[in-house]
Formats: C-alpha cells, sequence, structure tokens
C-alpha cells in the first residue's frame, strides 16, 4: 500500500484547525508519575544517578539490556520472513497455544484445549482494556475486586467503561510481605457473582507474590 504525501490543502485546514482552538475543551490527562519520575531521573546531571522509576533490566550503562532469549527470538522472526497475513480476532493460533502450553503445561492439566479462552493483545494493559469491554458486556452488576493496592491504571481503565470496583487485602505494610489471612477473609466474603482481577506473578506495584500454597487456597476460594 502506497500512502501519498498529504495534500498543502490538507496541511492548510489542519494549520487553520490548530489555530482556531479546535481542541481547547480537550482535557489533558494528569502526568503519570512513574514517567515523571523517569523525565527527572534523564534530566539530572548526577554522575551517580540510580533509576528506580520504571521496572526494566538495565546495562551498567544505564541502556535497556535486552535479553539474548530475546535477540534470538527476534532473528528467528526475521529469518522466518512472514508474509504479514492478517491475523484472527483473537490472535495468532501458533502463539495461542503457545502462551497456552507455557501457562498450564503441555498437557493442559489434562482439560481439552477448546476448553480454554485465550486472545492474543498488546501487552498487559492491552489485555486488560479488552477483557474490561468483555465484562462490562457480558457480566453487568458484578463487581471487580482488585487487590489494595493495585497497579494504578487498572482502576482507570475499569472505571472508564463503568465496572463497579472493589477491593481485596494483598499488601500488609508493617511486615512489607502478602497479608494471606486478610486476602481470604475479603475473597470469603465477597459477593458469589464477583469478578477478581489477581496478579499471576510479581505482583504490581508491590513484588509481593503468594506462594503456591497460599495459591491453591485462594484458587479454592474463587473458582
Amino acid at each position: 500500500r502506497v500512502f501519498a504525501p498529504i495534500s498543502t490543502f490538507a496541511q492548510n485546514k489542519i494549520i487553520k484547525m490548530v489555530e482556531s482552538n479546535a481542541f481547547s475543551h480537550v482535557e489533558r490527562v494528569p502526568t503519570d508519575a512513574i514517567f515523571l519520575t523517569q523525565k527527572l531521573f534523564l534530566e539530572d546531571p548526577h554522575p551517580k544517578k540510580v533509576a528506580l522509576g520504571i521496572g526494566a533490566y538495565r546495562t551498567d550503562e544505564g541502556k535497556p539490556y535486552v535479553f539474548p532469549s530475546i535477540k534470538k527470538a527476534e532473528d528467528a522472526i526475521i529469518a522466518e520472513a512472514m508474509n504479514k497475513e492478517y491475523q484472527p480476532f483473537t490472535g495468532n493460533k501458533q502463539f495461542i497455544h503457545g502462551a497456552q502450553d507455557l501457562i498450564f503445561g503441555e498437557d493442559l492439566c489434562g482439560i481439552p484445549r477448546e476448553n480454554f479462552a485465550t486472545v492474543q493483545s498488546l501487552s498487559g494493559t492491552g489485555a486488560l482494556r479488552v477483557v474490561s469491554e468483555f465484562l462490562k458486556a457480558n457480566f453487568q452488576g458484578s463487581k471487580l475486586l482488585l487487590p489494595r493496592p493495585s497497579w494504578g491504571n487498572h482502576k482507570q481503565m475499569f472505571e472508564h467503561v463503568g465496572i463497579a470496583l472493589g477491593s481485596y487485602a494483598y499488601f500488609e505494610p508493617t511486615t512489607r510481605g502478602f497479608d494471606f489471612d486478610g486476602c481470604l477473609q475479603d475473597l470469603n466474603n465477597a459477593d458469589e457473582k464477583s469478578i477478581v482481577l489477581l496478579h499471576a506473578c510479581a505482583h504490581n506495584p508491590t513484588g509481593v507474590d503468594p506462594t503456591k500454597e497460599q495459591w491453591d487456597q485462594i484458587l479454592e476460594v474463587v473458582k
């Protein structure tokens, strides 16, 4: 597909729209605290500064660290010379099956593959955006429970589509660990048709995860 350069007429129309303040009524969103921290870090001239804002691996020089496994995967994709065909709405079938095998094991816990519903999405935030629309359309009246705390944009995304929110205990500040008893208590007291958002690993923003034995008990409550 070939795109022609924008015409002079179109350029003039855009300039007039900007000059007439056509977008003056659009409310500016607040600056994200994490990215603001990253901006301040980049502007700081201190030679021994350390970035603690965005959770990403860095080299000793402060550059993004690309894992060898990621580089190997990229090389394999390039070498395959894929044809860039449009994918089904749910995503690439091979990728979806690979994700299911990774999460549930190659035997899929003895469950037939057709019993799994898996949709490929753009990042974790993109996945939650897709599921928020699905929940709003199909589970009206149900309340979504988020851990206390959860990542900042989780609350905003679900509220944006009109989903009622609640929460359940997760982080215990005094021990800086997982509030297992509080979590089970809140989940047991939740309404029967509540929807529970669980962070499968590397809980954001605390980094605190339940043990395998604790997960077994949590799943027994919410299943």
